[in-house]
Parts: structure tokens; sequence; C-alpha cells
């Protein structure tokens, strides 16, 4: 059934109509079957199928409206497909359709479907059926329809319809020249189509509509006419006036903030506190903007105009009356925030005052108005501040400062400390201060061999006096094999310090090893006092360090007092 389609004028026919698009075929066909599939089959009439569907489409080309009874309003939705029930195809729906060219446009009925010439067709659609009109409209020729003329002051314009017509007077006076399609007669001369058009005046901002002159009249802005028959005119002639509006001033009041910040306009007419109402305009767009004072946030907008609302950082009024419009400040300290810090390994993080302290107390309760919070990393014995995550990442020291605009997560990482950089890190290795990756200790103490002082060392001095007028001791160039006991931290020296044996106690702090105390001098005249002395080791293990030297024979001129410099080298 679907080649079966036609198109009806006043009364049924089987005439066919050429460009019948594809898509609608398509669309019909599918429902069709769907429809007959769901229902297990369906009527038999002379042994064809029945589908339950039929469709309208509209083709439209040109500046003009096709509408039909239901369904169709073209341009917009130019097609409409009508549910039957399965095998009734007696029943018909009967559609009209009419086509309206705007003005300046008339039906080109050569170049549209057969039968529009009178712009009207109605349809009988059964199920099965698929109709495509064509409708062709084209711009009127000179002289051809009727005249419309248009005249509009300064102020606003006249927009025509159909079509939307526009003629414009906000610059200067203008003067519009339209033509309207004739009326369709019938064949005894009677009107069987006239010609409706409206005219509408609109007044721009600052204007208003004093009336119509010419053959519209009155002060209603809309006015609606028919073209076209024998007591309708054959021809239109309007125009619009328009005036200027005397400008109304009102006051926009800016109620003054208790505290937490300030309202400004744009335009500067308001700064308040200081300058909170002012006299504007009618019509003026005012954009008012705050700005916050330390320790508060922003609470939002409110006022008797619709647009004052909201927590946007401005707001824009139209004033058409007196209005008031202000703003709200919350103080910082009647917002808290969490700051939590995930569990550290080998360390610990704290907030000043104390309130968090993590190990222990990994999540506090801070007033916006502590911000920003410093948060300080402490790495265990052993290691050190690695780096910060989460919210505190940006801080590229062990104190991170947390600006309180939301609650905050923040994590920290500490490393190893490795001081001899030989991949062990100083809390496992036996000799921290010396490079010994392989960790050798021969005796078995726990003291790497590179840093276990106990044994038998050379030990070569050479003593400086710092002043040139001191006689005495300024150089040892012997070398003198001595003890070294260390026990833990303590370390002992025995053996020939200068020329006399002498015992000197020390300590091992790190990597130096601190000794003090005294020995006599070469040939025994004088005696050394050891004010500091440090030993650092990274074999050969140099010493320096100064002593402080007196004579007890009282035949050098050396002051009692006087600094020497020793250097020394030690090797096992």
């Amino acid at each position: 059934m679907l080649d079966q389609y036609h198109i009806a004028m006043n009364k049924p026919s089987t005439e066919k109509v050429t460009g019948l698009r594809l898509v609608l075929f398509t669309v019909v066909s599918c429902i069709g079957v769907l429809s007959i599939l769901g229902s297990g089959g369906g009527n038999d009439r002379s042994g064809d199928e029945v589908y339950p569907v039929g469709g309208i489409e509209v083709i439209l080309t040109g500046d003009g409206r096709v509408t039909t009874t239901s369904g169709i309003d073209c341009p917009g939705d130019c097609s409409e497909i009508y549910t039957f029930e399965l095998g009734s195809e007696s029943d018909e729906i009967t559609q009209v359709l009419v086509a309206n060219p705007d003005i300046d446009y008339k039906l080109d009925a050569e170049a549209s479907s057969e039968g529009l010439a009178d712009e009207r067709i109605v349809f009988e659609v059964n199920s099965g059926d698929a109709i495509s009109v064509t409708v062709v409209f084209v711009p009127l020729e000179n002289e051809e329809g009727m005249p419309l003329s248009l005249t509009v002051s300064t102020g606003g314009k006249i927009v025509a319809d159909p079509g939307g017509r526009v003629c414009d007077g906000e610059l200067a006076s203008a003067s519009c020249e339209h033509r309207v399609a004739d009326a369709l007669y019938s064949g005894n001369g009677t009107v069987q189509k006239r010609r409706s058009v409206d005219l509408q005046a609109v007044p721009y901002a600052g204007y208003s509509f004093v009336g119509w002159q010419g053959d519209c009249s009155g002060s209603d802005v809309l006015q609606a006419f028919d073209l076209g028959g024998s007591i309708d005119p054959m021809a239109l002639s309007c125009s619009a006036l328009f005036e200027a509006v005397t400008v109304t001033d009102y006051t926009l009041t800016v109620p003054e903030p208790v505290e937490g910040g300030s309202i400004a306009s744009i335009s500067g007419a308001i700064n308040c506190p200081g300058t909170c109402s002012a006299t504007i305009p009618a019509q003026t767009q005012v954009e008012l903007f705050y700005n916050l004072d330390g320790g508060y946030q922003f609470g939002g907008w409110s006022g008797d105009d619709e647009n004052c609302s909201g927590n946007g950082a401005s707001v824009t009024l139209t004033i058409t009356s007196d209005t008031t419009c202000g703003a709200s400040f919350i103080a910082d300290s009647e917002t808290q925030y969490t700051v939590t810090v995930s569990a550290p390994e080998n360390g610990t993080v704290t907030s000043a005052g104390n309130a968090l302290n993590c190990g222990a107390t990994c999540s506090a309760e801070f007033a916006q108005s502590a911000s920003p919070v410093t948060l300080t990393a402490t790495a265990d014995t052993g290691y050190v501040f690695s780096s910060w995550g989460g919210d505190c990442a940006a801080a590229t020291s062990n104190v991170a400062a947390l600006v309180l605009d939301g609650n905050k997560s923040c994590s920290v990482s500490f490393t190893e400390l490795d001081s001899d950089a030989d991949g062990v890190g100083d809390t496992t290795d036996n000799c921290p201060v010396v490079a010994n990756a392989d960790q050798l200790d021969t005796d078995g103490d726990g003291v790497g061999d590179l840093c276990d002082l106990t044994g038998e060392w050379d030990f070569r001095t050479e003593v400086t006096a710092a002043t040139g007028d001191c006689r005495g001791e300024v150089g040892i160039a012997d070398n003198y094999t001595i003890d070294i006991d260390q026990e833990g931290q303590n370390v002992t020296l025995r053996g020939f310090l200068g020329v006399a044996t002498n015992v000197l106690q020390g300590s091992v702090e790190g990597n130096t090893l601190l000794y003090s105390g005294s020995y006599p001098e070469h040939l025994g005249t004088t005696t050394q006092e050891r004010t500091e002395l440090t030993i650092d080791w990274n074999p050969p293990i140099s010493m320096s360090g100064v002593e402080q030297w007196s004579w007890t024979d009282g035949s050098s001129n050396c002051p009692s007092g006087n600094e020497s410099a020793i250097t020394a080298t030690f090797r096992n």
C-alpha cells in the first residue's frame, strides 16, 4: 500500500504528487511493519498488507509559512506522521494545508505542487499514504501586489508581519516601502482570501510611543488590517511617532556594613562606608562590587532588587525605582577548617601552638582567622626532612604555611641520613663518617675498621709559636708511636707526645675526636696545655688545634698565655 498516496482538493482525489521524500517513506514503512509485527498481523484487503500509519511532508522554499490543521508549522516542523488502527484504512484524517507568503513574497504556483494555486489544499490521509507537498515562495516584482508604506520617527521601529519586516528609526526618521501579495478572488470575482498585515510600534530605551498617523490611528502599539476586499484597502500607509522620555532619577542605597568590608560601584557613585547612597537616572545600569577587610569573608548580596542576590564578586542592577542593595561579611573566626596530617614515619609534624602534634594528634580545627597555619616537620635522629605532599606540596623546606580557605590535608616524608654517602644509613652504619659500604669490622667491636681508633698509631707533630719573639718549641719533627684505646665514645692516648710520656683523655663526637691535657715541652722547661684540639678522621687522620704555652724557668721572652699552633698527623 506504500505506493498508494493521494492529494484531496475539496473532495477526495487519487492524483499523485511528485517529489516524495525517501525519509518519509522510510519512517512510514518502519512504523507500519513494527505495528503489524507487534499485533501479530493485520486485516487482509485484496491480499495486501495494511499499514497503520500515514504522513505528510512539506518541502518549503522562500519566505513564508505553511501550516496544516494539526502538526505542521513550517519552517520549523515540516512533517507529521499520523497513526491509524491496524487494518482500518477506511478511517481518514482530514488535513487542511494553508500557504501564507511573507510581506514582499508570493506563491509560485507553477513551481509548487499542483493544486496550490489558491494557497490551500485539503488532504484526506489514509493509512499507507506518504504525501509530499512542494511550496515555493518568490519575491514580488515591481508593481506587483498591494503597496505597504511605513514611516517611523527617531526613537523606535515598526515590525510588520508576516515576515517580521523592520522599519528602523533609531538614528534618524526612516521610510520603508513594501508590497503585499494580492488578495485571491474566486471565479465570480468575490474575495476568496484577504491578506492580513500586523504592524507593531516598538520604542527604544529612552523613548515612548506617541501614536499612529495615516491609515493607522490611535495609540495602541499593535495595528491589524485585512487588505484586498471591496471594503478593505488595497494599499496601506502608516507612520509611527516616538518621543524622548523625560528621565526620572531614583535613589540607590547601600546599607553601611558594620564591619568586615566595603561596597563600591564601578562608576564611583557608591563607596560605602562613606558614600552609601546616590541619585541614579532611571534605566541606568549600576554594577556594585565588594572589598574584604582582613579576617573576614563574603556573606552574600541582599536587597529589594531580584538581581541583588548570590555570592558573586559583583551584581548589576537596572535602576527603575528607589533601590536598596547591600552585602554581609563574616568574621573568619566564626569559620573553622580542619587540618589533617597523615601520620609520618621517622619524624613528627607540629603546628604553632602545638594544637596539632603528629605522631599523636594528626588532626585539628583552626579558625580561618589563624590563616596561614604553620606546620613544622622534625626528623627523628638519623633522619632528615625529605618533602611535603597534599596541600603542603608547594613548600620547599621543612616548614609549610597553609592558607585556610577550606579543609586541608598534608603528608610528609623523611629520609635516613647517610653522612658518608656509602649507601648505608647512619642509624645502621658502623662507621658513619667514613665511606665503608662493606661494613668491615675485624675485631667485632661494632665499630667499622675505618672508624676504630684502637691500636698503635704513628704520631708526628709540628708546633709553631704564634709570636716571633717567643723562644721555645718551634717544631717537632720526630715520629712517635702511641697507643689509642677507644671505648665507645671515650678515647685514651698513651705514649710520647713531645718528648715525655703522657696520657690524654678524649671523646668521639660525630666525626671528630676532642681531647685536652698537658705535657712537658721539649727539654722539659715548659708545659703545653691543650685547650682545644680536634681530630677529623679520614685516614690518614689529620689533627689541628691550639696549645697554650707557659715557661717555668723564666728565661723566655714569650709572655705567659701566648698561643701557638699545632698540626699533627696520625697513621695507623
